[in-house]
């Protein structure tokens, strides 16, 4: 017979798999829907804003681009680079705090979120 701190100790494990499950399948879900593997385009999209291929990359730009790409970390490193008023750590942190966090919230992980319950 498992003592109650086993038990809990258990239950514990069982939260962290289900958590980690879930967020797999979420993954996996949204990889999914958002078309990996689907037919050929030929539609013409006009003025769809900066990308991430436009030489530098400064945060005005960044933050008008849409692609979830944007949060890669290499990403994120580069617009480090090149912004000169990112440079010093008190003004990265301050942007990464303000507009990197939050934005990710929204964008990414409000995304798997929807993705998961539907």
């Amino acid at each position: 017979m498992l003592t109650r701190i086993q038990r809990t100790g258990m239950a514990w494990y069982v939260q962290v798999a289900r958590r980690i499950l879930g967020t797999a399948c979420g993954l996996a879900l949204a990889i999914g829907l958002s078309g990996c593997g689907g037919g050929t385009s030929t539609e013409v999209v006009e003025d769809a804003g900066p990308s991430l291929s436009d030489s530098p990359l400064t945060a005005a730009v960044w933050v008008q681009i849409e692609d979830q790409e944007k949060y890669a970390p290499e990403n994120l490193r580069r617009l480090r680079q090149e912004d000169p008023d990112l440079k010093s750590a008190a003004k990265w942190k301050e942007f990464y705090q303000d507009i990197v966090k939050p934005g990710f919230e929204r964008e990414v992980m409000g995304k798997l979120r929807l993705a998961t319950t539907k």
